[in-house]
């Protein structure tokens, strides 16, 4: 196809001067674009991420009751951008068979590597710290989730200009993020400041995720809607709270290396700190969230 030579051209330049001088080297297993300086995202890549990964969709689904917010009715071809492990793009395959899915990631997925090409939906390396290796209006929905980690303050408005370049005029762009849990327990907001810090290390400013909506207007998209809301953290939010608890335990757990590395922390220390946490949210003694932000917009017809 025409877009991936364009992409190998684009590839070879590599990701721009300014995200990679700013990136802090590290050592992240089975990520190596982290110490290229070309990826920001620092939790390792393998079995226990895709894992969790697998969890926080299925908490998702459960809560909101969908895979789609936008009004999006028979879509014929569907982008994941930083599709991970790609089961939002094999349940967005089940929801609309007729649809050619496909999901990008920086990362291949552990299945794809372990099983070949998947069935359900077409797979793309590609980094959307870069641009999209597609032509423009090449998909009638545009989805992507949770990037607040691992997107520079500088490249949001590039990112989503490049979701709104390749979706057809009339078609849908969606953002959903989310920040770092909130009002969870002392541990929990220990654990905050320390991602917070690690963050602005690698030019990461979490917040930005509320303003979502706001980089699709400046992108250029139309009839933008916007929603927040915000998921339980812990037992008093019943199986919900109960499995973001258990994802957002995982994740802090699973960038332990970036803390120790990035902040040189002392790894006792971390691990303390996240026991203290397992307990606060095991007590029900805080009503810790996870807040989400979510978005979306129209790319406007031709005149």
């Amino acid at each position: 196809m025409p877009w991936f030579w364009w992409w190998r051209r684009n590839k070879a330049a590599g990701p721009s001067a300014s995200v990679a001088a700013k990136s802090r080297p590290l050592f992240v297993p089975g990520r190596e674009t982290v110490a290229a300086g070309a990826s920001h995202y620092v939790v390792p890549h393998d079995h226990h991420e895709t894992n969790r990964l697998d969890l926080q969709h299925s908490a998702m689904h459960e809560y909101f009751g969908t895979h789609v917010f936008a009004p999006v009715a028979d879509p014929q071809r569907i982008l994941d951008v930083a599709g991970g492990t790609g089961v939002w793009a094999k349940a967005l395959k089940e929801q609309f068979p007729q649809a050619q899915v496909t999901s990008m990631d920086v990362t291949v997925p552990l299945d794809v590597q372990e099983k070949g090409p998947p069935s359900a939906y077409t797979f793309v390396q590609a980094n959307a710290l870069e641009p999209l290796p597609f032509p423009d209006a090449a998909f009638d929905y545009v989805h992507m989730r949770f990037m607040f980690t691992a997107m520079p303050v500088t490249m949001w408005p590039q990112v989503v200009r490049e979701l709104v370049r390749v979706t057809t005029p009339g078609g849908w762009i969606e953002l959903v993020e989310a920040y770092v849990p909130r009002d969870a327990g002392p541990a929990w907001t220990q654990l905050e400041m320390w991602a917070n810090q690690l963050f602005a290390l690698r030019d990461i400013d979490a917040s930005l995720a509320s303003q979502v909506g706001k980089f699709l207007r400046d992108a250029g998209a139309t009839q933008v809607h916007e929603r927040s809301d915000a998921l339980p953290l812990g037992a008093y939010g019943g199986r919900v709270g109960q499995l973001m608890a258990l994802d957002m335990a995982s994740v802090y757990r699973l960038a332990m290396p970036a803390f120790v590395q990035g902040l040189g922390l002392d790894q006792r220390r971390i691990e303390a700190t996240l026991s203290q946490a397992d307990a606060e949210v095991q007590r029900g003694e805080y009503q810790g969230i996870l807040p989400i932000y979510i978005a979306f917009g129209q790319r406007p017809n031709r005149a």
